[in-house]
């Protein structure tokens, strides 16, 4: 199918490793990772860690931990899609550790692309945020023709 043909959080683009990838599964481990970063900073290093082949540096607590939340597969190696965008985004900085842009936009075209890609997640993400809030508002008790509590 030609590259316009098809939605654009479907389309690949390169990641800044060298691996390719389609925008929503880089922008969605992005998020993932994004969010175990901000909530379990030790949890992120001891995934780095395993990543850059650290594995001593690791808790069996942390090992629980990441194999349950899945980031880690069976034989507690990262799954892909971590080991990918820690790859192409993880950098070091003066503030501690952070995630860049994993995608690796260079051309007009690309960035055509990615704006239009993140213009689609926007949408979609809102979406989904409204559909959340109108499923708690319509589980309230006097809503489904309970007592409020």
């Amino acid at each position: 199918m030609a590259r316009k043909d098809r939605r654009p959080i479907e389309q690949e683009l390169p990641l800044k490793s060298g691996a390719r990838w389609t925008i929503k599964i880089a922008k969605g481990w992005e998020d993932i990772l994004r969010n175990l970063l901000e909530d379990h900073p030790d949890h992120f290093r001891a995934l780095v860690s395993l990543i850059q082949g650290r594995p001593e540096a690791v808790t069996e607590q942390q090992f629980r931990d990441l194999r349950k939340w899945g980031y880690l597969a069976r034989d507690r190696s990262p799954l892909p899609g971590a080991r990918a965008i820690i790859e192409a985004a993880y950098r070091e900085t003066p503030d501690g550790p952070a995630l860049v842009e994993s995608l690796d936009v260079r051309t007009p075209a690309d960035a055509a692309l990615y704006t239009r890609a993140e213009e689609q997640l926007d949408r979609l993400r809102a979406t989904a945020l409204d559909r959340a809030i109108r499923d708690l508002d319509n589980d309230q008790p006097e809503k489904r023709g309970g007592r409020p509590r």
